[in-house]
């Protein structure tokens, strides 16, 4: 597949044409690194599906159900025509709704939620009203996200978000607000000599002593040895 709106993984292929999100590696970097607790997930915002698709793989071998919601109509006939490709579609619910709609309606809790959460605030908006919903925080603020988290994640269960190192700090401060706990923080580095600009947070209505740590994608010899090994089940290059 040479067209850009495909790509193809080890175990599983995605069609991105109706998505306002293509292929990023922060998605594949959240659906290799995710702690998975128990059968129950949850992906919010979840596009083409890729992360669904990611876990359904990770946890092939463990009786699993996952609900994928996205507010966009386009995304959801998307990663529905892609579950289906794949034939995991027996695992995984798909659902066209706001995060916050649902959370009105469930009475589920799930032992592992995962998002790529919007992430431009304050910005100009693109003409494409599909990557508006999908790049913008104007359909889903971290305020309504941290908030559903909070309460859709069981008393156990962990959730794991990747975000821009500059928006840290204010969802920081809205994990404390929404009584959270952060477990874990990983910080990515794309390159080797320069900040990080993407942190993988994982957090839990549990109390547990946070763990740092960072992944560094590229070094001066190319793809890093520790990326390599977080990827290497999907990648083909890997």
């Amino acid at each position: 597949m040479n067209n850009k709106n495909f790509f193809k993984f080890k175990e599983f292929s995605l069609d991105f044409t109706n998505c306002g999100m293509k292929l990023s590696t922060d998605a594949v970097i959240l659906g290799s690194i995710s702690s998975l607790k128990s059968h129950e997930v949850l992906d919010i915002g979840t596009g083409s599906g890729i992360l669904s698709l990611m876990i359904a793989q990770r946890m092939k071998n463990i009786q699993h159900q996952i609900t994928a919601i996205d507010i966009e109509p386009n995304a959801i006939a998307q990663a529905t025509k892609n579950f289906k490709k794949n034939n995991w579609s027996k695992n995984i619910t798909v659902i066209q709704k706001d995060v916050r709609e649902y959370l009105k309606i469930s009475n589920k809790k799930f032992d592992c939620i995962i998002s790529n959460p919007p992430y431009y605030e304050n910005s100009l908006k693109p003409a494409n009203k599909k990557n508006v919903l999908a790049k913008h925080t104007d359909a889903l603020s971290y305020n309504s996200l941290i908030h559903s988290i909070k309460e859709l994640l069981s008393p156990s269960g962990i959730a794991n978000l990747i975000l821009p190192t500059n928006c840290l700090e204010r969802v920081m401060k809205l994990i404390d607000y929404h009584s959270l706990y952060l477990i874990e923080k990983i910080m990515i580095h794309g390159v080797h000599n320069k900040s990080a600009n993407r942190v993988v947070l994982k957090l839990s209505n549990s109390y547990k002593e946070l763990t740092k740590r960072l992944i560094c994608i590229r070094d001066d010899k190319g793809y890093t040895y520790e990326f390599k090994e977080l990827t290497k089940n999907f990648y083909l290059k890997f």
